[in-house]
This record gives structure tokens, sequence and C-alpha cells, in this order.
């Protein structure tokens, strides 16, 4: 019992946030929304096939803007979603990275972070590493995948409710 009033009041006065790590990969289609001389946009809906981390993302969605630089590579900005087992269950998040342009090809590479989350995962922060690839198979859509990977941590202040139901554990067993 001593340990369990321990372990609640260092999680209540915000101890050490336990990351866990987390890896999605999926596949799907995209499609442009806008293309101009300065750039292009897109939206995309992705079926995760595979991941790691326990999480149960379902499907990524979004969109992103590719600027064009004039130089070797493009930027790339944009906002998504991680969906969850139910529509409830979201990670918002936002990237930036940049794009290798192709033929009708491209991969990119960049960085992620969650900006909101809602349902099962209601007080995560985190971010990580992307990448992915986008293949024209028309002139307004095609083929693209993506992976993420970093670490989700619980919020502090999710960290400082578990924390105080510990501590009512302990008091409660006493």
């Amino acid at each position: 019992m001593q340990r369990i009033a321990t372990l609640g009041l260092a999680l209540a006065l915000g101890g050490a946030a336990q990351a866990d790590f987390i890896q999605v990969q999926a596949e799907g289609t995209f499609e442009l929304v806008q293309v101009n001389q300065d750039q292009v946009d897109i939206t995309f809906d992705a079926a995760v096939f595979a991941q790691v981390g326990g999480f149960g993302i379902t499907a990524a969605t979004g969109e992103a803007s590719q600027l064009f630089t004039g130089d070797p590579t493009d930027d790339l900005l944009g906002t998504g979603e991680l969906v969850g087992a139910t529509q409830d269950d979201v990670l918002n998040i936002s990237f930036e990275g940049v794009v290798f342009p192709g033929d009708a090809s491209a991969t990119f590479a960049g960085t992620w972070e969650v900006t909101g989350a809602t349902g099962a995962y209601d007080g995560l922060t985190g971010g990580g590493e992307m990448s992915g690839f986008y293949r024209f198979v028309d002139a307004d859509s095609g083929q693209f995948g993506v992976v993420f990977q970093g670490d989700l941590v619980p919020a502090p202040a999710t960290l400082a409710l578990l924390g105080a139901a510990g501590l009512g554990l302990a008091r409660r067993r006493r």
C-alpha cells in the first residue's frame, strides 16, 4: 500500500512521463485539390496495414501542400488525423518536411507532432519522423503511402489525474 501511495504521489506531482513508441504504416489514395505555379494541394486517405505500439490506429487521412521552391526539393506542410477503432478516437497531427519530386512520383520525409487528441487518445502528446511516397495513376490522383514513427506521451494533466486516482485507491484500501 505504501508503494501505491508513493507512486500516486510521484505521478500527481508530475513525475516523468513514460513515452510509448508508435509506428504506423498506411497506404491509400490521394487527389489533387488545387494546382498553381506556387504549389499543389492534395487530400489523402490511407488504411493502416501495419503498426507497432498497440494504439489501434486504423486510418490516416488529411491534406498537404507541396510548395514549389525551384530547388531540387520542395517544402511539404500539412495536417492529418490518425483514426482509431472508433471515429471518436483521433490523434490530430501536423507535419512538415521536404519532397523529392520525380516525373510521375515523389518521395517525402519530415517530422510530425500531435496537435490534439480525442476519445481513447485524449491527453496524448508527442511526435516523431515520417516518410512516404506518392505516385500519379492519372492526371489528378494516385497512390499514397506513409510511415509515421515516434513517441506518444501522456500529457502532464493526465499523469496528475492518474496519480490522484492512485492516491485515492491507496487511501481507500487503508
